[in-house]
């Protein structure tokens, strides 16, 4: 079986989404305490980190196959600021902060899974999925295609 860790992990949608696919979800992160409990009751054995991305160190998180992450949206939706990596609230920075802590890691996993808003396709004319596209090249990963697969 294949393992996977969450970034962002929210209620645990995207664990769900692994673990019906024949995954084993082995660690995941969450920053808001009561949709941490939320995940706690859906997914009871895995190791939940209950804190900011920030305070989480590589070093405890076990090796796994798959990181996926549904990384904060405000800054790229169009129904929100629409800043980006601009954005002084910093949620455009947590997937710098977030592809910072994968690199750093002893051991990469094989395959990265991000989720988040169409916008952030199109958003300042392209350049926001171009930062990220640029990002998870220069941490080693490659892309099947060289635009995102949007189901």
């Amino acid at each position: 079986m294949k393992t996977v860790g969450a970034f962002f992990c929210g209620i645990g949608g995207l664990c769900l989404g692994f673990e019906g696919g024949m995954f084993s979800t082995v660690w995941a992160n969450e920053k808001e305490q009561d949709v941490g409990s939320t995940y706690r009751r859906n997914f009871p054995d895995v190791n939940l980190l209950l804190d900011d991305i920030r305070n989480v160190e590589p070093r405890d998180l076990a090796p796994v196959d798959v990181i996926h992450g549904g990384f904060p949206c405000q800054s790229f939706s169009s129904a929100g600021s629409r800043m980006g990596f601009d954005d002084p609230k910093g949620t455009g920075e947590l997937f710098n902060i977030m592809m910072d802590k994968i690199e750093s890691m002893e051991e990469l996993p094989k395959i990265l899974v991000f989720e988040n808003v169409p916008n952030i396709l199109i958003g300042a004319s392209g350049t926001w999925f171009e930062h990220i596209k640029n990002r998870i090249k220069a941490a080693g990963f490659w892309f099947a295609k060289e635009n995102a697969l949007i189901l």
